[in-house]
């Protein structure tokens, strides 16, 4: 073989090597499509999400109301068991704590210290 020759088949060599790790790269680093959900599917998982949120959230609000009903029936029992003097102390007592105020036997507001931050 010529030098000429061995040239040319040193070329085609190189150049198939050259095509064939292009090759293996691109297939290496092409990215593949991985399929995703579904816009119908992501929907009806939202509403089934949503549904089962509301299921729970009303069930939440009936034992909230029933337990409401109870203790409210209890506290109505309690105060119409109290006598009528009893009740006025404890209204009296009651708000007191939200001014900040102490009420005393004869009914005159003394200023309690450290209540809501006031000397």
């Amino acid at each position: 073989m010529t030098t000429r020759g061995r040239l040319t088949v040193a070329g085609l060599l190189l150049l198939t090597a050259v095509i064939a790790g292009a090759a293996v790269s691109w297939y290496i680093q092409r990215d593949i499509p991985i399929p995703g959900p579904t816009p119908e599917t992501v929907l009806q998982e939202i509403r089934q999400e949503f549904n089962a949120a509301a299921r729970e959230s009303a069930a939440a609000m009936a034992a909230v109301k029933k337990e409401v009903k109870s203790i409210r029936g209890k506290v109505t029992a309690e105060v119409y068991a109290m006598p009528p003097d009893d009740i006025v102390r404890g209204l009296n007592d009651e708000l007191s704590r939200f001014r900040g105020l102490g009420a005393g036997a004869d009914g005159v507001d003394v200023v309690e210290t450290g209540v809501l931050g006031r000397n």
